[in-house]
């Protein structure tokens, strides 16, 4: 097999609580990365000081968003293959190795490990996704089943390079977009059977202004023209759904009535119910 150098790129804004975490767990995969590259977002925090005392090369770049930090950590350095790790999230060991493992055995335009959701408080919520131990299409990337997180996929550089790396205008669901992208234009990606990524899952972490989610999901489908009428319904329904189900039903109500036309969809229901629910408790 061909020895190929690994490179992980980090996007981080105000993260000097949990940065070290993620940089050590990068640094200490074994085979070691030749490099962590941190993109800094503008932090007004220790973010960069505490990055770099971990051992990792420190971008400081002016507040922008995740994409351009994530995209510039990519791109300033040289590695053959490139990990993606946000600033909250960690690599369990192994991680490195069994998906150089599958580039070299396999050569799938990306490879993914489901991750482990974690709480704030350490509580384990199971999988973001199916530990498929097979391959994947930017099919199954249009419905929400197999999401698996922005830190759990690694990519060639020349793959990366060739799609464009990520949408710098997207504010969310840009992980989504660069998949479905990679998937379509260069093959099959390939899930491993068991996770190697922790996932911190912080609670309306993500903007659920509805207004928002609304702009950022028509930008998201105006890059994703080739996808048949079908599929970008479908992507376009879930990604709804998500942010529905995280807001109070007043909220949620107008992005339910854009997917009008998926009510059948079991997730409809649940996401008006979690909605319902929520405003409940408040």
């Amino acid at each position: 097999m061909v020895e190929r150098s690994v490179a992980v790129a980090i996007p981080a804004h105000n993260a000097e609580g949990t940065i070290a975490k993620a940089v050590r767990s990068a640094l200490e995969q074994d085979p070691a990365p030749v490099e962590v590259v941190v993109g800094d977002d503008g932090s007004t925090d220790g973010t960069a000081s505490v990055a770099e005392r971990e051992g990792a090369r420190v971008l400081r770049l002016p507040k922008a968003n995740a994409n351009v930090a994530r995209n510039a950590a990519a791109r300033a350095t040289a590695a053959d293959v490139l990990f993606f790790l946000d600033a909250d999230d960690w690599f369990a060991p192994g991680k490195i190795a069994a998906h150089l493992r599958t580039h070299g055995e396999r050569g799938p335009s990306l490879v993914f490990d489901p991750a482990v959701r974690v709480t704030p408080d350490g509580r384990r919520l199971g999988l973001s996704g199916p530990a498929l131990g097979g391959p994947i299409g930017w099919k199954h990337v249009c419905g929400r089943t197999f999401w698996y997180g922005g830190s759990t996929a690694s990519v060639t550089r020349e793959v990366f390079e060739s799609v464009g790396g990520y949408r710098e205008e997207l504010a969310s669901q840009q992980d989504l977009d660069f998949w479905i992208r990679v998937l379509h234009r260069r093959g099959p990606g390939w899930v491993l059977h068991q996770p190697h990524t922790f996932w911190l899952c912080h609670p309306g972490s993500l903007s659920r202004n509805p207004r928002r989610v609304v702009e950022n999901l028509d930008a998201l489908l105006r890059g994703l023209e080739f996808l048949p009428r079908a599929d970008a319904a479908r992507l376009r329904s879930h990604v709804l759904f998500n942010a529905a189900d995280n807001l109070p039903l007043q909220e949620a109500v107008p992005l339910l009535l854009r997917a009008a036309d998926r009510m059948y969809d079991p997730r409809f229901a649940k996401a008006l119910v979690r909605s319902l629910l929520r405003t409940l408790r408040r």
